[in-house]
C-alpha cells in the first residue's frame, strides 16, 4: 500500500484514515504480532475505542521510529481525554506517564490549532520535557516561566497575538504555576491575562498537571507552616475560568489517600477516570543505614567512592540532602578522596536551585549523559522530583524528609527505565529511635506525614521528622511494603507479585 513519506503527512493519514485502513497500517507495521502492545486489553474494548487506541499506537510507531508503543495505562489516558473525560494517574516513577500527553496532541486536527497546558513544577524538569516534546516527538513546545522572554514578538510568535486573536506556533505549555496567578506584588503575569482572554481561552483544549500532589503538599497550609507555593492550591481557580470542555489530567507517582482526595476535590470532575499503576518497582532494593555521629561527619560518605577508584567501575550515585551547604561539604570531601589527578575533573559535583543555569545544565548533562565525567552527585530537592536519570545505581537519601512523599520522589530516581538492580538507601541519626510514634496525636491519625507539635520555619529536623518516615526507620518490617501502605498501593501487580519476582531474581526459583 501506498503511504506518505512525509512524517506530517503520514499522521495525518493516520488520524484520520478508516478502521479497515488502520488494520492494514497495523499488519504492514507487524505490531498486530508485537508483544508490547496490550493486544487482550484491547479486545475488551468497543469498537470506536479500539480504532482510538490503535490510531495512537500506529502514530506513537511512526513518530519514535518503532522504539515506543503505548501501554494500557497510557493509552487509558489517551482514551479518557478522547472521550472528554478528565483523568488521575497514579503511577510509578519512569512509568511513562509523559507519553499520554503527546499521543492526545498527534490525536488534534493541527488545522484546529489547539493548546494544551502542562503545570510542571521545576525549571529542569521542564526543560527536559521540553526538550522530548520538541526533538523526540516534534511537538513545538515552549516553557513559560520567569526566565521566558517579555517581548511581545516571542509571544505573538509562539503562543497568541490578542490584537488579531492568531494562535501562536506551539501547541504546548509547559508553564510554572506561578505564572497564571497574580503576583503578591498585585501583578498578573502575561500567561495569566492570556488565560484570562475568551479568545485564547477556546484554544485550550486540555491541562495537564504533573507532580499533581503538590496540590496539597505544596499548595496547602499545614501544621502551622504557610504554603510552601501557595499558587499549586489555586489551580482550581483555573478550572473555573477555562472552558467547562477543558480536560484535565492529573499524575503523580507520590499521591497518598490525602492527596489524592485534594486533587480530586480541586480539579477533576466527578466522573473522571482513575488509572492505577504500581510504584513499587522490582529492581530497587531498600536500605536502612544509621550512620555515625551526625550526618556532618563527611566519613560516611566515603562508602560510595570505590577504592581504589577505577572511573569505568564506579557507579553512578545520586545523594539527596536538605541543605546546600552540607551538599557542597560532601561534594567538596569525595572529590578530595579521589586520585590527585581526577580531582577538580567533575567527578563529583553539587547541585541545587541557587546555582548559574549554565552550571546546573553542565553538571546535570554530565551526570546523565553515558559518557559524561560527573559519577556522584550531591544534590537538593531540585533533582528529586520528575527528572529522567536513566544510569543512577545508587540513591542515598540523607536524614529524614518532612513527608515521606518527598523520600520516595528521591528513591525513584534509580534505574528509572531498567531492569538493572538499584539500591535505595536511607541514612539517618540515632535520634530516630529517640522518638516516640505515640507522641503523633495532635493531628489526623490517617495524615501519615503529620509532625508531633505545629512546626515553625525555624522548626530543626528533629521537630519536622513525619510519622509514618520515623516508622519506618524504627519498625523491623519490609520497606517495600511500608511504601506500599504510604500510597494505599493495593494495585493488583502491586506487592504480591513483586515479592514474589524478588524471589525468582535472588533464588531461580519457579
Amino acid at each position: 500500500m501506498d503511504t506518505p513519506t512525509d512524517l506530517n503527512a503520514r499522521l495525518e493519514v493516520l488520524r484520520t484514515c478508516s478502521a479497515t485502513r488502520l488494520d492494514e497500517f497495523a499488519r504492514e507495521s507487524r505490531l498486530q504480532a508485537d508483544e508490547r502492545v496490550p493486544h487482550t486489553w484491547l479486545d475488551g474494548l468497543k469498537d470506536s475505542d479500539k480504532v482510538t487506541c490503535w490510531r495512537a499506537i500506529l502514530m506513537c510507531h511512526v513518530v519514535t521510529h518503532g522504539q515506543q508503543i503505548p501501554r494500557e495505562m497510557q493509552l487509558q489516558a489517551v482514551l479518557a481525554d478522547f472521550n472528554g473525560l478528565d483523568s488521575l494517574i497514579s503511577a510509578g516513577t519512569g512509568s511513562g506517564k509523559t507519553l499520554p500527553t503527546v499521543l492526545k496532541i498527534l490525536l488534534d486536527n493541527p488545522a484546529d490549532k489547539l493548546l494544551s497546558l502542562t503545570v510542571s513544577p521545576l525549571k529542569r524538569l521542564q526543560e527536559t520535557q521540553e526538550n522530548d516534546f520538541n526533538s523526540r516527538y516534534g511537538i513545538c513546545t515552549v516553557v513559560i516561566n520567569e526566565d521566558t522572554p517579555r517581548h511581545d514578538g516571542w509571544w505573538e510568535t509562539y503562543v497568541f497575538n490578542p490584537k488579531t486573536r492568531t494562535p501562536g506556533l506551539a501547541r504546548h505549555l509547559i508553564v510554572t504555576v506561578e505564572q497564571i496567578f497574580m503576583t503578591p506584588e498585585g501583578h498578573l503575569p502575561r500567561l495569566g491575562v492570556l488565560i484570562r482572554n475568551s479568545h485564547f481561552q477556546r484554544l485550550v483544549v486540555r491541562v495537564t498537571v504533573d507532580e499533581a500532589h503538590n496540590i496539597y503538599f505544596a499548595g496547602s497550609s499545614r501544621y502551622g507552616l504557610d504554603a510552601f507555593r501557595e499558587a499549586w492550591g489555586r489551580l482550581d481557580e483555573l478550572k473555573a475560568i477555562l472552558l467547562q470542555t477543558t480536560r484535565w489530567c492529573a499524575c503523580s507517582a507520590t499521591f497518598t489517600s490525602l492527596a489524592l482526595r485534594s486533587v480530586q476535590d480541586k480539579i477533576m470532575r466527578s466522573n473522571h477516570v482513575f488509572i492505577r499503576v504500581t510504584s513499587n518497582r522490582p529492581n530497587t532494593i531498600y536500605a536502612k543505614h544509621q550512620v555515625v555521629g551526625s550526618i556532618d561527619d563527611l566519613r560516611n560518605y566515603q562508602c560510595f567512592l570505590m577504592s581504589p577508584y577505577h572511573p569505568g567501575l564506579q557507579p553512578r550515585v545520586l545523594i539527596f540532602v536538605d541543605n546546600k551547604r552540607l551538599a557542597a561539604c560532601i561534594a567538596d570531601f569525595l572529590d578530595s578522596c579521589l586520585p590527585p589527578a581526577m580531582q577538580d575533573t567533575g567527578v563529583v559535583v553539587h547541585y541545587h536551585s541557587k546555582m548559574s543555569v549554565k552550571y546546573l545544565k553542565g553538571a546535570h548533562d554530565s551526570f546523565v549523559h553515558p559518557n559524561g565525567s560527573c559519577r556522584i552527585m550531591v544534590a537538593t530537592s531540585a533533582q528529586s522530583v520528575g527528572v529522567d536519570f536513566p544510569n543512577v545505581k545508587i540513591v542515598c537519601n540523607v536524614g529524614i524528609p518532612s513527608t515521606t512523599t518527598d523520600t520516595l520522589q528521591r528513591g525513584g530516581r534509580a534505574y528509572r527505565n531498567s531492569s538493572e538492580d538499584a539500591l535505595f538507601v536511607m541514612f539517618y541519626e540515632s535520634w530516630v529511635h529517640e522518638v516516640n510514634l505515640e507522641d503523633y496525636t495532635n493531628f489526623d491519625v490517617k495524615d501519615l506525614d503529620r509532625p508531633r507539635a505545629l512546626l515553625k520555619a525555624t522548626s530543626r529536623q528533629r521537630e519536622r521528622a513525619p510519622f509514618f518516615g520515623v516508622k519506618i526507620i524504627q519498625e523491623d518490617s519490609c520497606t517495600r511494603q511500608d511504601f506500599a501502605e504510604y500510597l494505599d498501593d493495593h494495585s493488583p501487580e502491586g506487592l504480591p507479585n513483586i515479592l514474589h519476582n524478588i524471589l525468582l531474581r535472588f533464588t531461580g526459583a519457579s
